[in-house]
């Protein structure tokens, strides 16, 4: 069995260099965060159950390299639709901000809750991400990291 450690992977995806840094090399766990282009994004892979377990062995043969590799690149791939469209994504995003105000009168909890989770999971999976073409969906910290970038670009540029 190899043994790897944490340190920096290389990846070239549509032309462009992408620098990313493995934070954590585990038997079953890879934190993988992105350094270049983009800064921030990252990908935590876990191998669960025991039939997984079986079959993968660990993450620290290439099998673990290689996924840390895909996960880079999927870091890449969410990070520059965002970037790319931004002008656009912080107009759907004010109007998302809207729906959530109204959404916030219904008195009913559950109910209220219902209808944000939905709209939440539209704007991330259909607006931004276009999950079923790119098959990219959006982590809870894909989520957090995506409104920081809309409301810093909403505060330096005045949009809204």
């Amino acid at each position: 069995m190899d043994i790897r450690k944490p340190g920096f992977i290389i990846e070239i995806v549509d032309g462009n260099i992408v620098v990313g840094e493995i934070t954590r090399w585990e038997k079953y766990v890879i934190d993988v965060v992105m350094v270049s282009p983009y800064l921030g994004w990252e990908e935590h892979l876990m191998i669960t159950g025991w039939l997984t377990i079986l079959h993968y062995r660990d993450f620290l043969t290439d099998y673990g390299e290689n996924r840390a590799r895909l996960a880079l690149i999927t870091c890449y791939k969410k990070a520059h639709i965002l970037y790319s469209d931004l002008e656009r994504f912080t107009w759907v995003y004010g109007n998302l901000k809207k729906e959530l105000l109204e959404v916030d009168k219904i008195d009913d909890v559950e109910i209220r809750e219902t209808i944000k989770a939905k709209l939440m999971d539209w704007f991330f999976n259909v607006a931004v991400f276009s999950s079923l073409s790119t098959g990219l969906y959006a982590t809870k910290n894909d989520r957090m990291l995506t409104f920081k970038i809309l409301d810093d670009y909403v505060i330096r540029y005045n949009k809204e």
